[in-house]
């Protein structure tokens, strides 16, 4: 399954100021969905998650700019 944050621009593409404890939560949809029955991913069994191409920007007294590496997690919903 795929997905691409719901919103491309707008409030992403703000420059915000730096702070240490800045964070940001994103919503993500899916790009490949519908999917047949056999096809689709089972949520309730343990899965990867992979977070890839993300450039990221940062502006403070000396800006830094570039790609961040692929995050990936197991995730394992609960029991």
């Amino acid at each position: 399954m795929r997905l691409v944050p719901g919103e491309a621009g707008g409030f992403l593409a703000l420059p915000l100021a730096s702070r240490r404890s800045d964070s940001v939560i994103i919503d993500f949809v899916p790009t490949t969905l519908p999917l047949p029955s056999a096809r689709a991913p089972d949520l309730h069994k343990p899965f990867a998650l992979e977070l890839r191409s993300v450039h990221a920007e940062i502006q403070t007294r000396r800006p830094m700019a570039g790609r961040l590496p692929m995050a990936a997690l197991i995730i394992a919903p609960p029991a």
